[in-house]
């Protein structure tokens, strides 16, 4: 199975230094009765809290843009954009009833059976294939429903209900709000958006805590998250990444190269050195392009990228990434591993792990210091990231603090 093309929406928060209190209320829209239980929380973070009896709530807000989440059974989701020093530190939640489905609607609405047949689909490329992905749990999949689209060849997951899962690979438990999942068949597209919120489980032992660190690390590294932050940071090349523009190459090129192979061939075996001939850029495009496994038509070139021809500086806390073109980034401190190959029925003649990367709408990402970024629906992947950038591998925002020890 070839890895689908992901198109990663990623909604996101910066967290700074400073914090800011923020007060509230949640309140039903017609009996004005508090809501009590309900769900408080930052979009993919691990900050958040319950309403108490009141239905009040206090949260600490560090400083930065976020979306604040609330939910609570049979209310729609509350989604609240905190801008920097400028919301309101005491708030009124009014949340609206959910509207109600009858049984009936449901089965005409969505595909009978749905998770029997596209559950695997959704695991996959929702949750994973990763080794982290195998302790991922969906605790309440029946919430999850599937529509399959003959005339554009597409499926849809949705919800009204907050996806459960649990990760015992990484120690989390993660609540999931999930706004948006299509696989695009024509295209072998994917693309996910939502929003989640991160609480640590509590360990058995403290060897169970270090393994959760230890596993967190492990993820992180090689991560986009931490190509993000290193690209934000000035340090690409000391965390181990390499840009490179990516060509096309056609079949009457690779038939081209293929035939000066031969001809190279020949020439040795009478004791020539033809080899000598060519500079290494030269050397290097015909070696890829001779080894390019059938179906593949893509190569990087030798040169690399440097990040101020990609990235621009703001006026605020984060930087613009911005190129034409694909673009390959190879990180040589990460070693693909066994399951990518397995998983994705993909050859490579790289050892390290690489992904090509593009913005289909030629707008700008926005890349925040800690490696957060957001890009809408401007921001595509394709090879290992596209594989592995997944909910069980995802990390929070606030990853790095001193709960989740972020290498420096």
């Amino acid at each position: 199975m070839k890895a689908l093309v992901t198109i990663l929406i990623v909604i996101t928060g910066y967290a700074g230094l400073s914090q800011s209190l923020l007060k509230g209320k949640i309140m039903d829209s017609k009996t004005k009765i508090p809501v009590t239980g309900a769900s408080i929380f930052l979009s993919n973070t691990s900050i958040g809290t319950n309403s108490n009896d009141k239905g009040e709530f206090s949260l600490n807000i560090p400083a930065g843009s976020y979306e604040l989440i609330v939910t609570s059974l049979n209310y729609d989701t509350y989604i609240l954009q905190l801008e920097p020093g400028n919301f309101q530190s005491d708030i009124t939640v009014i949340l609206n009833e959910a509207p109600k489905i009858l049984p009936d609607v449901i089965v005409e609405s969505y595909d009978k059976n749905g998770w029997s047949k596209w559950g695997k689909y959704f695991t996959s490329n929702f949750i994973g294939n990763t080794t982290a992905a195998k302790k991922c749990n969906l605790k309440n999949p029946e919430a999850v429903k599937f529509k399959f689209n003959e005339n554009t060849n597409s499926l849809r997951a949705f919800t009204n209900d907050v996806l459960l899962f649990e990760n015992q690979e990484l120690g989390y438990r993660i609540k999931y709000v999930l706004l948006n999942f299509k696989i695009d068949f024509n295209n072998n597209s994917f693309k996910f958006a939502g929003h989640p919120a991160f609480e640590n489980l509590v360990p058995k032992s403290e060897k169970e805590q270090q393994k959760w660190m230890a596993n967190r690390a492990e993820v992180y590294a090689g991560s986009l998250r931490q190509f993000m932050k290193s690209l934000y940071n000035d340090r690409l090349e000391a965390e181990g990444f390499e840009i490179r523009p990516v060509v096309s190459i056609s079949e009457i090129e690779k038939a081209r190269v293929a035939e000066i192979n031969k001809r190279i061939a020949s020439m040795e075996e009478v004791g020539g050195n033809p080899k000598l001939r060519m500079n290494k850029d030269s050397l290097s495009y015909y070696q890829d392009v001779f080894n390019l496994a059938p179906g593949d038509n893509t190569i990087a070139l030798n040169k690399k990228i440097k990040r101020a021809d990609i990235v621009k500086s703001t006026k605020t806390d984060a930087v613009l990434l911005n190129f034409e073109g694909v673009l390959r980034v190879t990180c040589t401190l990460k070693k693909t591993p066994v399951e990518f190959y397995v998983t994705v029925q993909r050859n490579s003649h790289s050892k390290y792990t690489s992904t090509d990367i593009n913005l289909p709408q030629k707008t700008a990402v926005i890349v925040y210091k800690n490696g957060t970024y957001f890009s809408g629906e401007n921001f595509l992947v394709d090879g290992f990231w596209s594989w592995s950038e997944k909910l069980a591998t995802m990390l929070p925002n606030d990853y790095g603090s001193e709960d989740n020890r972020l290498p420096d």
